[in-house]
């Protein structure tokens, strides 16, 4: 039995805006890797978005919604099973979650770790292929990076990761499925490495009885590797993630390394996973995902052989804190650089005389702040 996974997706912002009503083709972006979904008997993959949208909740800037028409390239593509434990399917509410859910069932697609309340959102999703039967559990890291709305008792959310919560969802599965997939929507944005816990947490949940971990959430690739029976997929990246704009009007932009992404191949016996490899892919300007051919393809495999390897380190955790420590500056000066660029803008778009009337003290402080940490980072 062959498995495919892929990382984060939804379809909206940009790929909207370029792609005019009248001439959207949902199937065009995708037509060039579709025949690598076709070898696989059951497809996987996260939707970080709803497929409706309603009212913008108050104060929130990164907002994400796909339109329920969209359901055509998740049905081109032929998933069997989408996950919905992420920080984005509630977006749009009580509303968004029920709307998603039904478009989904519509179409003979299944879901889990999402739900008017937390009862509904734990439930598995099945997936089925002949005789073989794949469960699926989805659960959000209660972390301030994921920032997941988690479901109550009568409120929509999703299921919060816990050890003990994903043995007691595993066994019972297991009386219904051959196998097992958690789903988990953690780790750090455009960190290339999991944490030392992420590591110790993902083994446990494979010495539990799962068969694969499927993570998502950091928007670029990570590092994956066989532990036991089972396959722990550390990040698959972005699958389909547009840049949008914000509640605020200003743009988003993912960096360019989250355009690099890939997905994972599997092949299972009754005994556990029997080999996996990776097919690298990129997302086009025009927005086309298209496998990577060439020496771009070498470089992409290459990269993620070299991002697994350190992951069985005796001392990873030094590893680890030197890596994040390394990504937290890189972060600052992407956004102190933007910071720059803005100030810049403005100023040309005023006028030398304008922009200098708007200026305050305050305003002068804190722009030579700004200057002043940008030119610390990038010097040393």
């Amino acid at each position: 039995m062959r498995l495919l996974f892929t990382g984060d997706m939804y379809f909206g912002g940009d790929f909207l805006n370029k792609l005019p009503r009248s001439h959207r083709d949902w199937e065009h972006p995708f037509k060039e890797v579709a025949p690598i979904f076709a070898q696989a008997n059951l497809r996987v993959g996260n939707l970080e978005s709803p497929l409706h949208a309603g009212p913008a909740p108050p104060k929130k800037r990164n907002l994400l919604h796909s339109p329920p028409e969209s359901i055509s390239a998740l049905r081109y593509l032929g998933f069997d099973v989408l996950t919905l434990g992420n920080n984005h399917i509630t977006d749009h509410g009580r509303e968004g979650v029920i709307a998603t859910k039904k478009t989904l069932n519509e179409n003979g697609i299944s879901c889990c770790g999402a739900g008017v309340n937390i009862d509904e959102a734990a439930r598995p999703a099945f997936a089925r292929s002949g005789s073989f039967v794949m469960a699926v559990l989805s659960y959000v890291a209660l972390n301030e990076d994921v920032d997941a709305e988690i479901a109550g008792p009568s409120t929509e959310g999703c299921v919060p990761l816990g050890l003990s919560r994903i043995e007691k969802d595993i066994a019972k599965a297991l009386k219904k499925a051959n196998h097992v997939c958690v789903s988990l929507h953690w780790g750090y944005q455009y960190h290339h490495y999991p944490s030392p816990d992420q590591i110790a947490l993902a083994r446990a949940i494979i010495d539990l009885g799962a068969l694969v971990v499927h993570g998502h959430h950091p928007h670029v690739l990570q590092g994956f590797e066989r532990h036991n029976h089972g396959l722990i997929l550390y990040s698959l990246g972005n699958f389909f993630m547009p840049d949008f704009l914000r509640t605020d009007g200003k743009h988003f932009e993912f960096p360019k390394e989250s355009r690099e992404t890939a997905i994972a191949l599997c092949d299972v016996s009754p005994s556990g996973v029997e080999s996996v490899r990776t097919v690298p892919m990129m997302i086009t300007p025009d927005m086309r995902m298209v496998p990577s051919t060439g020496r771009t393809k070498d470089r992409s495999r290459a990269k993620i052989e070299r991002l697994s390897e350190p992951l069985r380190l005796a001392r990873y955790d030094s590893h680890w804190r030197a890596h994040r420590m390394n990504i937290q500056r890189t972060l600052e000066r992407r956004q102190l650089k933007k910071s720059l660029q803005n100030m810049a803008l403005r100023a040309r778009n005023a006028g030398f005389r304008g922009f200098g009337e708007k200026l305050s003290l305050q305003n002068l402080k804190g722009g030579a702040r700004t200057i002043l940490r940008y030119l610390r980072l990038r010097l040393f």
